[in-house]
């Protein structure tokens, strides 16, 4: 799958995880035995569970440069763990509020927390 990079892991330890929102520990049996999600808020799943991958959007979509929406479907009894907030969706929040914490000075927030925010 491009512009993804999925690992397995297995044995006996302590696995750490990164994303980005809340985690959603679900198993899909408790939902009919299948969920759709948006791909970049799957995280990890279980051995037990199979994955896959269904793009949405018509021919309309395409047209008005559209790229397509994709569907993860999770289906399976085990356990899913999905992000709240897409990488992607983190990276537009992050973007929005860049220049809030501008001073007077024209320095940064964070400038003015490390040093005196004066260039």
């Amino acid at each position: 799958m491009r512009g993804s990079c999925w690992s397995k892991f297995t044995g006996t330890g302590t696995l750490l995880i990164g994303g980005a929102g809340d985690f959603v520990d679900l198993n899909p049996a408790d939902f009919g035995g299948r969920i759709k999600v948006d791909t970049g808020c799957v995280v990890a799943w279980d051995d037990k569970i199979t994955y896959g991958v269904t793009r949405v959007g018509g021919i309309g979509n395409a047209l008005f440069g559209g790229e397509g929406f994709r569907l993860a479907t999770l289906e399976g009894n085990g356990r899913v763990i999905l992000q709240s907030v897409t990488i992607a969706g983190l990276a537009k929040a992050l973007a929005k509020h860049m220049h809030e914490g501008e001073n007077r000075t024209g320095g940064s927030a964070i400038g003015s927390i490390f040093g005196s925010g004066a260039g």
